[in-house]
């Protein structure tokens, strides 16, 4: 499935991001180039903070993509959810009747939250999705830079 932003799964992520680090890579000799010379100057202090600034978005988005939630975590948040609603059922059990409006609302939220959760830590699927054009456009930009 070929979403709008261009990216159809994990794989075609990975081509993207390596053609980022191939033109990141030709930036480099580049700026150094252009920084060549005796005392520093404002305006290089000022392209090498923008170099800095391409690399840490890079990685901010190579982490978005990749980074996920230890399966610990997640087995985690389904055993307090799970003990959430054992220990309310408990409480609704102690008081002799069960407000079932209140239950039905406890459990939806907790099941709004964990499916929210797990899908935060899916960005390529799922509701919530990380929108790539972004790493697109600046691939393209950088290799249009390059070519001229």
């Amino acid at each position: 499935m070929v979403r709008a932003e261009g990216v159809e799964d994990l794989q075609h992520l990975s081509e993207l991001i390596g053609r980022s680090l191939e033109a990141q890579s030709k930036l480099w000799p580049a700026t150094k180039l252009a920084i060549q010379g005796g005392a520093s100057t404002p305006m290089e202090a000022s392209l090498v903070q923008a170099m800095n600034a391409v690399l840490d978005a890079h990685a901010t988005r190579v982490a978005a993509g990749f980074d996920h939630l230890p399966a610990v975590v997640l087995f985690a948040l389904i055993l307090i959810a799970g003990l959430s609603m054992a220990g309310a059922g408990h409480n609704a059990g102690l008081r002799g009747r069960m407000m079932r409006w209140r239950m039905i609302s406890f459990a939806l939220i907790m099941v709004t939250l964990i499916v929210v959760i797990v899908d935060f830590d899916q960005p390529l699927r799922g509701f919530i999705q990380v929108n790539n054009q972004s790493l697109i456009s600046v691939v393209q930009d950088m290799e249009a830079a390059i070519t001229n």
